[in-house]
């Protein structure tokens, strides 16, 4: 094998490069960078792209198959202020953005052809907190498919706003046990 810094290039200039095993095993193709400083790292360019920089094709057959599996262990106890993500991303717009221009952390689409129950994102396992906002700045905590949305703003504030009507719930009145709720339109329970 190469020494450090004797890099093994493969490049093809204006056609494709294919890799392709038929191997059944779980490592049939295998990237590896063992040194704990190491990376695979994949790029896709920095011009402006008009197509998406990496895709997976999966098909299912009867299966329980997950189009990327990620297994993340803490090797050595994780010390203050350490933290092991699954999946980290890292997105930004420009100030010049249209209105109407969109910058997604994760976008999830379906077609819903499926017989089946399709889900947007679902939680399993044992967590502390199945979603957490608490580092986030957001103008909107959660926005629902219909429009309403809940935020959370300023401390010991919940603001639920439906068709222009703003509920809010304050939790910091001075008096024990107290939760205000107002609203500038009518409040009515039946």
């Amino acid at each position: 094998g190469a020494a450090a810094g004797e890099d093994i290039d493969i490049a093809a200039t204006g056609s494709s490069v294919n890799l392709l095993s038929t191997e059944a095993d779980a490592s049939a193709i295998s990237f590896q960078a063992t040194n704990a400083a190491g990376q695979v790292f994949l790029d896709a360019g920095t011009t402006d792209r008009t197509a998406d920089a990496f895709r997976i094709d999966v098909d299912n057959n009867s299966a329980n198959v997950s189009g990327i599996y990620i297994d993340g262990d803490v090797g050595t106890a994780l010390g203050a202020g350490e933290i092991l993500a699954g999946v980290e991303i890292d997105v930004d717009g420009l100030g010049t953005d249209n209105a109407t221009g969109e910058v997604n952390g994760l976008m999830l689409t379906s077609a819903n052809t499926s017989t089946g129950i399709v889900i947007g994102l679902e939680i399993d396992g044992t967590w502390d907190d199945g979603i957490d906002l608490s580092d986030a700045t957001t103008t909107v905590d959660i926005r629902l498919d219909d429009g309403l949305t809940l935020s959370q703003t300023s401390d010991n504030d919940l603001d639920i706003v439906e068709n222009g009507i703003t509920w809010n719930l304050d939790f910091a009145e001075t008096s024990g046990a107290t939760i205000t709720s107002t609203t500038a339109s009518n409040f009515e329970i039946e």
